[in-house]
């Protein structure tokens, strides 16, 4: 029989739960001060098996820690695990499982570690109440666009969502918390055709290609990051990946993946550029490894656009730039929708387009000619 608790310890022992083991543990050290530890069997009941098992950790208090009194950061690897394992799914196809990129799991990481758990990491998960979390919303907001801190609030209420479903703790504070508004968004500067054409006249080398590349087919940057050798076939290249911080994988959508014909000096560049190549991809870094768009954007467009002296824009403005070209030239919207790897039409709409042969957006005269 296990011993009566007595108000005062003989030997302070404590039943804890392993977030990372997914575990209870009873621990308490010998009389050496050396630390013991005994896990419980999952199919027992813990706070049972400790006082069952009093004889074992002999005399004393046993202090019941129970999972509600866990520390928020004691179950992040739990809500860790559950992120590898979505972008495991996304990795292998998975058709059943939650699935996401491996570039959003950085960044939920990053979420958590700059963001949440320098306010909440020392809190008790049961203790994190409305309060905290509109505290947090608070201070956040300072410094941070609205729609950045509802990502933020949002990824704490995935895993506050997780613990409830763990039985962690019971209510989950986030919901009540009300959404900010997003801010509205800045104009964007799209640029017209003497403009890229005098951008492209202070860069040189693959950083001209990739910029040329850019405006003549509207691609996104992910997709020509993501672009390797084999997906150029004579004056067509296939988009069927997407590059987002150094991970590949599928296109944004299933419409992305396409066909795109080139002009005959992109053709000729892109032809200079395979010679002095020895990895897989069109464009990479010396260890052959993707680029990042961030740094495409920073290192390659900004600076172009800096010396050419036209007012600031991103990748994006080059995709803006090639639909409004082809809008110039009276290229119909379906098409244009389909070289945009959009998919053609609306919910409401799309029974009015026809559907397109593959080789039907393939015409030179509906090419966007840049560079000199």
């Amino acid at each position: 029989m296990p011993r009566m608790l007595t108000a005062e310890p003989l030997k302070f022992c404590s039943l804890y739960w392993n977030a990372q083991r997914s575990q209870h543990e009873l621990r308490w050290k010998d009389d050496n001060g050396k630390r013991k530890t005994l896990r419980v069997p999952n199919s027992q009941d813990a706070e049972a098996f400790a006082f069952a098992n009093d004889e074992l950790i002999g005399a004393g208090f046993v202090n019941i820690s129970k999972k509600s009194q866990l520390l928020f950061r004691d179950f992040l690897p739990s809500y860790y695990g559950w992120l590898d394992r979505q972008v495991h799914n996304y990795q292998t196809g998975n058709k059943y499982g939650d699935k996401i990129k491996p570039a959003r799991r950085k960044c939920v990481r990053g979420y958590i570690q700059n963001h949440i758990l320098p306010e909440l990491g020392e809190v008790p998960i049961n203790q994190v109440s409305v309060g905290r979390v509109k505290r947090l919303q608070r201070e956040l907001s300072q410094k941070m666009l609205p729609q950045t801190v509802n990502s933020v609030i949002g990824t704490l209420n995935q895993i506050m969502t997780m613990a409830i479903e763990e039985e962690v703790i019971e209510v989950n504070p986030v919901p009540s918390i009300k959404r900010l508004q997003a801010a509205p968004p800045e104009p964007r500067y799209t640029p017209i055709k003497e403009e890229v054409e005098l951008i492209l006249d202070h860069c040189e080398g693959w950083h001209k290609t990739l910029i040329m590349l850019a405006a003549g087919t509207g691609m996104r940057i992910s997709e020509i990051l993501a672009l390797e050798w084999s997906c150029l076939r004579g004056n067509v290249l296939s988009v069927k990946a997407s590059a987002v911080k150094g991970y590949v994988g599928a296109c944004k959508t299933a419409d992305s993946v396409r066909r795109l014909q080139i002009d005959s000096r992109l053709k000729a560049r892109l032809a200079e550029l395979k010679l002095q190549s020895t990895g897989e991809f069109i464009f990479s870094t010396k260890e052959k490894k993707v680029l990042d768009g961030i740094d495409m954007l920073r290192q390659v467009l900004y600076p172009a656009i800096a010396r050419a002296g036209v007012p600031k824009f991103g990748f994006h403005g080059l995709r803006r730039f090639y639909c409004n070209e082809l809008e110039r030239q009276g290229v119909p919207k379906d098409f244009i929708q389909t070289k945009m790897g959009h998919a053609i039409g609306s919910a409401t709409t799309g029974k009015h387009y026809r559907a397109l042969r593959d080789e039907d957006h393939l015409k030179d005269d509906w090419i966007i000619e840049v560079g000199r």
